[in-house]
């Protein structure tokens, strides 16, 4: 079980991680998004004071298009921080099963597997037992 308990952290692990990466990239993208809306908001409201009169629509376009920008970035980020609150719980979840107590047949399970993996890839050598066969036998036939 601890094969299995260490691929499932090892997994989780990295999950997090690239989940965690993509959220720092949405929330940086984010802040480059406001600040170049909050930049372009001022100077079209300085350029209006000093105009006395509501801008031309390219400048109105560009500042909706800022906007929207600004908006899409900020739903991105909201979901990548959802998503990296649900991939924290998940981690910690597996992490909880570092205490549990199993039965030893789980460490046998594992054991099998590994030398399953052994056997298919000829790292064992060849061995002839026969005990091993005549159980095997005696539980397949």
């Amino acid at each position: 079980m601890m094969l299995l308990y260490g691929v499932l952290r090892g997994i989780s692990a990295i999950l997090r991680r690239f989940v965690e990466w993509k959220h720092d990239r949405a929330q940086n993208a984010y802040s480059c998004d406001e600040t170049a809306f909050r930049e372009l908001e001022a100077s079209c409201k300085a350029e209006e004071v000093a105009l006395g009169r509501p801008l031309d629509y390219a400048a109105q376009l560009k500042l909706l298009k800022a906007f929207e920008r600004r908006e899409a970035s900020k739903t991105r980020w909201v979901q990548s921080a959802e998503r990296m609150h649900r991939s924290r719980g998940v981690s910690e979840r597996v992490r909880s099963f570092a205490g549990m107590r199993l039965p030893y047949t789980f460490g046998l399970i594992d054991m099998a597997c590994i030398l399953r993996v052994l056997d298919q890839l000829g790292v064992l050598p060849n061995l002839e037992q026969p005990l091993i066969k005549g159980l095997y036998a005696m539980f397949v036939n």
